[in-house]
């Protein structure tokens, strides 16, 4: 894939983190469409999405679905 993007979102604690990252989970595999993949990495407070796709409309789509996603999970959690 040829354009690649990182979020990083940095929560108030290491167990936000991981609530939010295990809320988001099941959505990796399935908002990704046949341009565009994610994966989700989580460092103590630090979540990581790195978003790889074959054009930039497919990597804004993507960037568009996740920080919606991100939001929302980090909005529930605390």
């Amino acid at each position: 894939m040829s354009h690649r993007l990182a979020l990083r979102c940095t929560c108030a604690s290491p167990d936000e983190a991981r609530t939010v990252a295990a809320a988001i989970a099941p959505e990796v595999g399935t908002v990704d469409d046949p341009r565009s993949e994610t994966t989700v990495d989580r460092d103590a407070a630090t979540l990581t999405l790195q978003i790889d796709a074959e054009d930039l409309t497919a990597l804004r789509a993507a960037m568009n679905s996740w920080c919606r996603l991100l939001a929302t999970a980090a909005a529930v959690s605390g």
